[in-house]
């Protein structure tokens, strides 16, 4: 096979004259739409920061709400249920229904589970001595 060595003519051809022609329209165009781009641009940057503004209003507001609620929950008693009320004192399941039925600790019940105010279970160890924190068990 022999090669061709002749150089190609430096002709373009109609598509590719074409092609340039359609670039250079879109180029025009893109100048002239340039202007109202930027401004277009402008106008979304400050809707987006006014969005971001209002958005850090608002997670503030939702700080402060959680931060009250979180000091409404410090002064709500806590609950402890009966397991934790045999740790606590310590005493038996046996002892711990004896002072429930005689009304020494009131109970509450939710959903079928014993439930007791801490403050009513701390009452009743002072009452009873056992408010030192100490090992003591409670006689019932």
């Amino acid at each position: 096979m022999k090669r061709n060595n002749a150089k190609q003519s430096p002709a373009i051809s109609i598509r590719t004259k074409k092609r340039m022609i359609r670039v250079c329209r879109a180029l025009d165009a893109l100048e002239i739409n340039t202007g109202s781009i930027a401004e277009n641009l402008i106008a979304i940057f400050s809707k987006l920061d006014e969005k971001h503004e209002r958005e850090e209003t608002q997670n503030r507001e939702v700080q402060v709400l959680m931060l009250s609620k979180k000091k409404q929950q410090e002064f709500r008693e806590s609950w402890l249920d009966r397991q934790e009320v045999m740790q606590l004192m310590p005493i038996s399941d046996r002892s711990l229904y004896d002072l429930t039925k005689r009304g020494d600790l009131p109970s509450y019940t939710f959903k079928g589970k014993l439930f007791f105010k801490l403050s009513d279970v701390e009452a009743l160890m002072k009452r009873r001595g056992g408010g030192d924190g100490g090992e003591r068990r409670i006689a019932v």
